[in-house]
């Protein structure tokens, strides 16, 4: 994330690009957007020069909103970007010294979906990042993309075909109880209810009524505050967890500033897997919002089997559950 107020310190490099786009959205911008997305990610600022210097300066989009509106359609064309990576939380509207501008944050495109192509003059082309500036790929780049790109797609189909076998093994002990006849208890019911009593309450608690109030002040953190020092100890930024988990920014907003917030348990997951946390974490984090991890959950063991494979694709987690007709995670 860059510190705005300062923004005259920052200067192109390979993962900032300035554009002054005071006439429209320039096209160059798809340039950087594929070269940005194949390589290691970066920040586009719109509305932003770069002096002789080198210093970054603000100018002032008059309005920005129309700007957005292109981008969104471009985004979204299929006959301009081979695919669309970003969200709503990539792209923000900053004033700087009382100036509009632009910061579009593309992310790493993962590598099932690289390269990330734009058509020029009706050829699909891939950019790659060289410093200040966006280069056609060179054969060997494109050759490493395609590599990487079949090997998530090899593991992407290792991954599902493993699934069935595993819900199998895991939900099989659930399907045999639930053929096997209940088992009556000898006796008349009568009877059995006769020889059963209420326990008296513990004479430790009528006895130190403040012991309620004492164990109520020593109960563990909540779901919010467990998350924040979770994200904290990761070293990821808020954005960067909440846009993985598919939540939005008011949504996040809500959790942060409720100690009390207890969310689904589907938005619990989509978090604790966007930070990609061990089951040993992830039961605890959700825990922490009143749910557990059983084998009595078809959409927990789908879970449970991605995270034992060390996968946390949530666009792969989430098309498994919905093949097998389960809630989504982080919708």
């Amino acid at each position: 994330m860059l510190d705005f107020e300062n923004l005259q310190n920052y200067r192109e490099d390979n993962r900032i690009e300035a554009k002054q786009a005071l006439g429209g959205l320039p096209e160059s911008i798809w340039e950087t957007y594929s070269a940005f997305a194949n390589a290691d990610g970066g920040v586009i600022l719109l509305g932003v020069e770069e002096l002789p210097d080198k210093r970054l300066h603000a100018l002032d989009l008059l309005d920005p909103r129309w700007l957005l509106e292109d981008l969104r359609a471009g985004l979204n064309d299929p006959d301009l970007v081979s695919v669309n990576i970003l969200t709503e939380e990539h792209v923000e509207i900053h004033t700087v010294d009382g100036k509009q501008i632009i910061a579009v944050t593309v992310p790493q495109a993962p590598p099932e979906k690289r390269p990330v192509y734009v058509r020029q003059d009706g050829t699909w082309v891939a950019f790659c990042r060289r410093g200040e500036g966006d280069f056609r790929c060179t054969e060997g780049e494109m050759e490493e993309f395609y590599r990487q790109r079949e090997a998530a797609l090899a593991r992407r189909r290792e991954l599902k075909a493993g699934l069935a076998a595993y819900l199998a093994e895991k939900l099989r002990p659930l399907l045999r109880e639930s053929r096997a006849p209940a088992k009556r208890r000898p006796g008349p019911v009568l009877e059995q209810c006769a020889s059963y009593s209420v326990p008296a309450p513990e004479k430790s608690l009528m006895a130190a009524p403040g012991r309620l109030q004492e164990l109520l002040r020593k109960t563990d953190a909540g779901f919010s505050e467990t998350l924040l020092r979770r994200i904290d100890e990761s070293g990821k930024k808020d954005a960067e967890v909440y846009t993985r988990a598919n939540l939005s920014r008011q949504h996040f907003s809500k959790i942060r500033n409720n100690p009390n917030y207890r969310p689904a348990k589907t938005t619990a997951l989509a978090l604790a897997i966007a930070l990609e946390l061990d089951l040993e974490g992830i039961r605890d984090l959700i825990g922490r919002a009143g749910y557990a991890l059983t084998s009595s959950s078809k959409l927990d063991v789908i879970v449970m089997y991605f995270i034992e494979q060390g996968c946390y694709d949530l666009d792969l987690i989430n098309e498994a559950l919905y093949e097998y007709d389960q809630s989504l995670l982080g919708m």
